[in-house]
């Protein structure tokens, strides 16, 4: 007997939400693409310059698997005369390069600085088995330290740069009483990855680094954790990445002595990356989330220069989970930044200075965007130590707190 239209519409929906799932679990499977012989390495780390700048001292290293596949490898967005007199714009994977910048911002009466470290790839490329879902060309990541006004680590956010399968680490610096309700410190699943519900940092004041893992193909964030370089130097091969300012993105150089922008920079396309089309996105959720550039990559910026950076697929809560607004993204996460506990007097913000600006008790002057960054020494974390506030933004950040 012939199954009801509504029961056969729903069974039909049920079997591509579950190959869904399994496509956000999974990249291409191993056999799929051809082979780089110039790139024999199949799980690098890539590595930024010296520098001794905020940015700098808390970049994280960014690896890749089977980055002997072109897609794998970070690239740098790049443009291009068509033959037709159009442009081209699009990421070379034989040129690393990092984009990074810095927002001072305020919650809950408490200053904060997030640095902000962009990645993109030459392409997500098509696999039915599983099927993947995310398929598009100019694919990119964010990873986002975010500091207190002592310049203490205190969360790191993964994110593609189409705002999906976001995540808040908190670091061991976050007392409990700012997680959200439940929070797991032992996992956190993000549809099909598991990653750790708490970044432990060294307590003994050792230098250390934040590791930011990606996965072949779809490019899903698979682990993130805090490790010392000399054990990245024995599990990965090094690859240096360059550092720029994000600002570079919008004067990227053309071969007739013209530049022109990763994004677009008008009309209904404004503050999309160029050539992100991601067609199985659209068409499955773009009706859900009342929105046909759904999973399109974009600026990370205000509404003024782009498209809304909503992290949720819920249309109740698109709005509120936009990831621009960052006190209003912990706080529809669920986080009490309020909870945190102050800084010290010496080291508050003088009265009347902007968010962000720099304690008195340092002196130091705001780092400029774009600075180039250091590599740092670092020992191996202690599992389950609760990290001191001085001794653990020492090690983080490579220097004194």
């Amino acid at each position: 007997m012939s199954e009801p239209a509504p029961r056969l519409a729903t069974s039909l929906l049920a079997l591509v939400l579950a190959q869904l799932l399994v496509a956000c679990a999974s990249g291409p499977r191993p056999g799929a693409g051809a082979l780089d012989p110039a790139e024999p390495a199949r799980t690098v780390a890539w590595w930024p310059p010296a520098g001794d700048t905020l940015l700098d001292r808390f970049q994280p290293v960014f690896v890749t698997e089977h980055a002997e596949r072109s897609w794998n490898r970070v690239g740098t967005p790049s443009a291009r005369r068509t033959a037709d007199g159009g442009e081209d714009v699009y990421v070379d994977p034989d040129r690393a390069t990092v984009y990074r910048q810095r927002i001072d911002f305020e919650a809950e009466g408490q200053a904060f600085t997030n640095l902000v470290y962009r990645i993109h790839f030459e392409r997500s490329p098509f696999t039915w088995r599983p099927f993947n879902v995310g398929m598009g060309r100019n694919v990119g990541v964010l990873a986002v330290v975010t500091v207190d006004a002592r310049e203490r680590p205190l969360w790191l956010t993964t994110v593609q740069t189409c705002g999906c399968y976001h995540a808040i680490l908190p670091t061991t610096l976050v007392p409990a009483a700012a997680w959200p309700e439940g929070w797991d410190p032992e996992q956190l699943v993000v549809y099909g990855e598991e990653l750790p519900g708490l970044l432990r940092l060294p307590a003994d004041g050792a230098a250390a680094r934040f590791v930011v893992q990606i996965r072949d193909g779809n490019h899903r964030v698979m682990d993130v954790s805090v490790a010392p370089e000399s054990s990245l130097a024995e599990r990965y091969a090094a690859r240096p990445a360059a550092s720029r300012p994000v600002d570079a993105l919008d004067a990227l150089e053309l071969a007739d002595g013209g530049t022109t922008s990763f994004f677009h920079e008008s009309g209904r396309l404004r503050g999309l990356v160029k050539g992100a089309f991601k067609p199985f996105e659209t068409a499955l959720f773009g009706w859900w989330i009342h929105d046909l550039h759904v999973g399109r990559d974009r600026r990370y910026g205000p509404r003024d220069r782009t498209q809304l950076f909503y992290t949720s697929l819920n249309p109740f809560h698109k709005q509120h989970s936009d990831m621009w607004d960052f006190p209003g993204f912990l706080a529809e996460n669920g986080w009490k930044p309020g909870n945190l506990a102050p800084p010290p007097a010496e080291l508050a913000r003088p009265e009347g200075a902007p968010a962000g600006a720099e304690p008195t008790a340092t002196g130091a002057k705001p780092t400029p965007t774009g600075a180039k960054p250091t590599p740092t020494g670092a020992k191996p974390t202690p599992t389950g130590a609760a990290a001191s506030s001085s001794g653990a933004a020492a090690a983080l950040a490579g220097g004194p707190s």
